[in-house]
């Protein structure tokens, strides 16, 4: 964006064609949603600089700072729903293999509770493939 002053509106319009621009990519290449999360991150980012040069008195303002806020949680939970039967892999995998389940050897795995991957190691709080945080996960 040039270096005149932004419209609230005008940011609004930007932010909701560059975020479906990146879940579109990300749909048509079925993307991991960690990695459309990182390029969400990045334009909000990009968007901070631009939302301070907003007039204070723009009646659209509070909704753009909002929307800035929570966008990344939002199109990646729209993205995780859109993906969820693939998501399940895990848990297919798991329901499948009785032998898994039958043993009982003192170890518990963390998932994720919304795709069902384990946890790599207990330092990780972030599903490494869904980027879901892993607070109040199940074992």
């Amino acid at each position: 964006m040039s270096s005149t002053t932004p419209s609230a509106a005008n940011l609004l319009e930007l932010l909701a064609a560059q975020a479906r621009s990146f879940v579109d990519g990300a749909r048509s290449s079925r993307s991991p949603p960690l990695e459309l999360r990182a390029k969400l991150v990045e334009l909000q980012r990009e968007l901070q600089p631009m939302l301070e040069r907003v007039p204070k008195d723009d009646v659209l303002l509070e909704l753009l700072e909002r929307r800035v806020l929570t966008f990344v949680d939002a199109e990646v939970r729209a993205y995780l729903a859109w993906q969820k039967p693939s998501l399940r892999i895990f848990q297919n995998a798991l329901r499948s293999t009785a032998k898994h389940a039958q043993t009982k050897v003192g170890i518990s795995t963390v998932r994720c509770t919304a795709c069902g991957a384990a946890r790599e190691n207990e330092a990780v709080h972030r599903c490494q493939y869904c980027g879901t945080p892993l607070l109040g996960a199940t074992t």
